[in-house]
C-alpha cells in the first residue's frame, strides 16, 4: 500500500477517534451535572432545615417529616453516584485524549515528507495512545460511525491538499489569567465565531491568519503554534481551513477594517459562547496547549492540571 493512502487511513481514523472521545466527554459532563445540580439544590434545602420549622410541621404533618427523609435519602443517592460513577474524571481523561488524536491528525497534514522511519514512529505513537487512552463506549463510537457513512470525507483528496482559508485562536493574557477574542458574523450578528478568511495569493497561512484577525478586529497578533484544519460547507461552497494560535503583541488593539462586534472571554464564556463545535473543539485545542506551556514554564509539580470543557454548548 502506498505511503499516501496509508496517511490517508490514519488521518480519517484519528479524526474519527478523535470526534467520539469529545462526544464521550460530553456526555460525561452532561452526566456530571446531570447529577450535580439536583445534589446541590437538594443539599440547600436539606441545610435550611425548612422542612424541620415548627411552623411547616404544624401545618404539612406527616409529609414534611417524609418528605425530609426522601430528601435526605436523595441527597445520599446521588453524592454516592457521583463518587461512584466519576463522571468529571472520566470526562477530562477523553478531552485529552481527544487532543492528542488530533495532535496525531495535525501532525499528518503538516509534515511535508514522509518515509519508513517516520511512519514506524507514528505508528509507535498511535499504539502507545491507544494503550492510555480510555475506552470509547461502542453507542458512541457507533453513532460516529453512521455520522461518517452518512457524510463520508469526500473532499479530502490528498495529505498534502492545501487550506483555502487560515484563522486564529487569539489569546491576551494578563498575569495568568487568558482571555480567548471571539467576533461576530457578518450574516447573523447573534453567532460569535473564530476569526478566520481567505488566503490570499502570495501569502502563507500564518501570514493569512495574522492579517484576517487584524482586519475583523483590529488585533496585533504573532503565532504560538499550529492548531487543527477544519472542513465545512458555505453557501459559496466547500472551505478548508488552518487555524492557528496566536497572541497579542504590540501595539495590541488597533481599528479593525471591518465592522464587527468582538469581545475577550475566558476559556468557559468563550465555549459556551462559540455557535459552533468545530470552534469549541478548537478553544479547546488551544487552552490545552496554553495550560501545558505554563506547567513547564512554571515547573509545576504533579498537581499542575490542564483543564478540560465545563459547560460547553453543542450545535
Amino acid at each position: 500500500m502506498e505511503i499516501e493512502e496509508v496517511l490517508k487511513k490514519w488521518r480519517e481514523r484519528s479524526k474519527n477517534i478523535q470526534n467520539c472521545h469529545y462526544d464521550a466527554a460530553t456526555t460525561l459532563k452532561t452526566g456530571h451535572y446531570a447529577t450535580g445540580i439536583p445534589l446541590v439544590i437538594l443539599s440547600a434545602i436539606a441545610a435550611s432545615n425548612i422542612l424541620t420549622d415548627a411552623e411547616v410541621l404544624t401545618r404539612f404533618a406527616p409529609y414534611s417529616k417524609l418528605t425530609s427523609s426522601a430528601i435526605g435519602l436523595l441527597v445520599t443517592v446521588l453524592a454516592a453516584a457521583q463518587a461512584f460513577l466519576g463522571f468529571d474524571k472520566r470526562a477530562e481523561l477523553h478531552y485529552k485524549a481527544g487532543v492528542k488524536y488530533g495532535a496525531i491528525k495535525r501532525e499528518i497534514e503538516i509534515t511535508e515528507s514522509w518515509d519508513e522511519k517516520k511512519l514506524s514512529e507514528l505508528n509507535h505513537q498511535w499504539n502507545s495512545l491507544t494503550e492510555e487512552s480510555p475506552i470509547i463506549p461502542m453507542r458512541i463510537w457507533r453513532c460516529n460511525e453512521k455520522k461518517k457513512e452518512a457524510k463520508p470525507d469526500s473532499t479530502y483528496q490528498s495529505i498534502q491538499s492545501a487550506p483555502t482559508h487560515a484563522g486564529g485562536v487569539v489569546i491576551s493574557r494578563d498575569d495568568n489569567k487568558i482571555r480567548y477574542l471571539v467576533v461576530q458574523t457578518k450574516a447573523e450578528p447573534r453567532e460569535w465565531v473564530l476569526p478566520k478568511g481567505h488566503i490570499e495569493p502570495g501569502e502563507s497561512m500564518e501570514q493569512a491568519a495574522r492579517r484576517e484577525v487584524l482586519e475583523e478586529t483590529g488585533v496585533e497578533t504573532a503565532v504560538r503554534d499550529v492548531l487543527d484544519t477544519i472542513e465545512f460547507r458555505t453557501s459559496k461552497g466547500q472551505v478548508k481551513a488552518r487555524f492557528f494560535l496566536l497572541e497579542v503583541v504590540p501595539p495590541g488593539e488597533g481599528t479593525p477594517r471591518e465592522v464587527r462586534g468582538k469581545k475577550w472571554l475566558s476559556f468557559e464564556e468563550a465555549m459556551n459562547a462559540l455557535s459552533f463545535k468545530e470552534a469549541q473543539r478548537l478553544v479547546l485545542q488551544a487552552e490545552t496547549i496554553v495550560r501545558q506551556t505554563m506547567c513547564r514554564d512554571e515547573k509545576a509539580d504533579a498537581t499542575c492540571e490542564v483543564r478540560g470543557v465545563s459547560g460547553a454548548r453543542r450545535t
